[in-house]
């Protein structure tokens, strides 16, 4: 049995970040997104520089290849009551799932959010209609449904 280990990404992995968040804009847009690593360096590597309030954690296998990333940020709102953690991005290799490995992020993300005293934590999952078994996953760690999230960019 393959073991692996959770580790909370640092500015020198935001290369492996980058990389593992195009591949999952890959796969939800079924190949039709064409952003790249290096379109996502920059940014992945400022936030990961921004350690309180943006967290990011890798998994890795006993080869010591990442094979999967979560992505979470601290925010506020007074619905939340004040401190709240939004996910942004959870991916697991293909190969890799059904392993537990999401579920060892997912925790990594709610041990954090404990320790920091968030109130809630958020994620904005994909559709349903293709994605039942990511909404699963949530609903099985006690998420509920709140509603669509909409977006409007500010900038390309």
């Amino acid at each position: 049995m393959t073991r692996y280990r959770i580790e909370r990404a640092v500015p020198g992995q935001a290369e492996t970040v980058a990389t593992m968040v195009a591949a999952l804009l890959k796969e939800l847009s079924g190949g039709a997104q064409q952003l790249q690593t290096a379109d996502l360096l920059p940014v992945a590597r400022a936030r990961l520089e921004q350690q309180a309030s943006f967290f990011a954690w890798l998994a890795i296998d006993a080869d010591e290849s990442v094979v999967g990333v979560i992505t979470a940020s601290a925010g506020t709102a007074i619905y939340a009551g004040g401190t709240l953690g939004t996910i942004q991005e959870l991916y697991v290799l293909p190969p890799h799932r059904s392993a537990g490995i999401g579920q060892m992020l997912l925790d990594a993300v709610l041990e954090t959010a404990r320790r920091e005293g968030w109130n809630r934590v958020e994620v904005g999952a994909p559709s349903a209609t293709r994605w039942q078994r990511t909404i699963d996953f949530y609903k099985a760690n006690g998420f509920v449904e709140i509603g669509p999230r909409l977006q409007r960019r500010l900038t390309s």
